[in-house]
């Protein structure tokens, strides 16, 4: 569920301010304890927690209550959307303050944790590059960030490389997921080998291009109704809920072979759209609109669903490829940065994490001793950090 949803349809609950957030209202056996849940893409919940649940949250359990984990989501929804229009949000403020109060109660900071970081060997001023390290799933927050970054640290001469695009190639700044928020007038370039899919990467994207057609042909008839009846609406949520569980199915069934993780996955998905389809009979959406976007987003989180399993366990043949692929790749980024980094000129780099940071292999500890002797800052989203990286650097402020 959305976040400003989620506070619009538990406004009394929540009280004036918030004020009730984080706080246990009534007494004895009736008392409840009024707490934010966050939980990726099912979104966001105000929950009610008696006194036995609280126990057994103190013990680990409802993890998507966990402060921590709030300030996480919390963290992704600033910085995806409140920062780049803060007057679509006019209550948000209140709740930032609300959260901060709580936060300062609980880890003694009157400060919340920001949801990026950066590290590096040496200051803003003195460094040469600059790497935004990303996972590729779930990115569009950080991807907005490091945009932003870019836009205020970049000057005339300076490049600005990418990941997925072949070496030496310019781009737009739009024709790549990775810098689709950064200015049109910025020049893109790539610092990859020449990437070309495998069997499985083209039948994934034949499958993904599939799903999305079959989806749009069967919302082309709805999304033509401008608004609809309590009927009409009813009529749209039980054929749409049965669309998703049998007419997808195959589709699943190839992204997901394991059943009881395809399970889940569908029983999620039915949450993800039952609670479009409540906004949709509240008129707090635009119809058959949110819900194809919700549908959208389930085929990409299928798609990234392989992608994951591919870094996470790859088989034998898998693994050996693409570790020499990475050597090859990180050979080019190397060579890249060498050609470009010099005084007086920002490299700012663009890939996935494990591109720019130490992770016991040849290949990683060249790319960062290249970057170290020219000076440079890694940008992640925070929960992306471990300490292990490298113990000689020390945290940058890039706002």
């Amino acid at each position: 569920m959305n976040l400003t949803f989620a506070l619009d349809t538990h406004k009394n609950l929540l009280g004036k301010n918030y004020c009730h957030l984080g706080t246990t209202q009534q007494s004895g056996f009736w008392q409840k304890r009024i707490l934010l849940s966050y939980q990726g893409l099912l979104g966001w919940k105000v929950v009610e927690l008696n006194p036995l649940e609280c126990f057994f949250r103190k013990l680990g359990f409802f993890p998507s209550t966990h402060l921590n984990k709030v300030i996480l989501g919390w963290g992704r929804y600033k910085t995806g959307r409140i920062e780049y229009n803060p007057t679509k949000y006019p209550d948000i403020p209140a709740l930032e303050k609300r959260l901060k109060q709580i936060w300062e109660k609980s880890r003694g900071s009157k400060e919340l944790p920001s949801y990026t970081i950066a590290f590096g060997n040496r200051g803003v001023k003195d460094s040469q590059i600059f790497a935004f390290g990303e996972q590729h799933v779930r990115s569009k927050p950080f991807r907005k960030y490091l945009a932003k970054v870019i836009e205020k640290l970049y000057r005339p001469g300076d490049k600005v490389l990418v990941e997925g695009v072949e070496a030496g190639k310019t781009i737009n700044a739009s024709d790549s997921r990775l810098t689709q928020y950064v200015s049109s007038s910025i020049p893109i370039q790539g610092w990859d080998t020449k990437i070309e899919d495998d069997d499985h990467v083209i039948k994934v994207k034949q499958m993904k291009k599939k799903m999305i057609a079959t989806t749009n042909n069967y919302l082309k008839p709805f999304l033509k109704m401008k608004t609809m009846t309590p009927l009409e609406i009813k009529k749209f949520k039980d054929q749409t809920l049965n669309f998703f569980k049998k007419d997808l199915l195959t589709f699943y069934e190839f992204f997901i072979p394991n059943f009881l993780t395809r399970k889940e996955m569908i029983r999620r998905g039915e949450v993800v759209l039952q609670n479009g389809f409540s906004a949709l009979e509240k008129k707090k959406t635009q119809g058959p609109t949110l819900i194809k976007l919700l549908l959208l987003e389930l085929i990409a989180q299928l798609e990234r669903r392989v992608e994951r399993a591919f870094y996470t366990n790859p088989t034998g043949p898998q693994k050996s490829k693409d570790l020499l692929s990475t050597k090859i790749r990180n050979d080019s980024l190397c060579a890249e940065l060498e050609k470009y980094a010099r005084p007086g000129r920002r490299v700012f780099v663009i890939g996935g994490l494990a591109h720019f940071v130490e992770n016991g292999d040849v290949d990683s500890l060249k790319v960062t001793e290249v970057m170290k002797r020219h000076g440079f800052i890694v940008s992640t989203p925070r929960h992306l950090y471990k300490p292990t990286f490298n113990e000689s650097l020390f945290p940058v402020s890039l706002n």
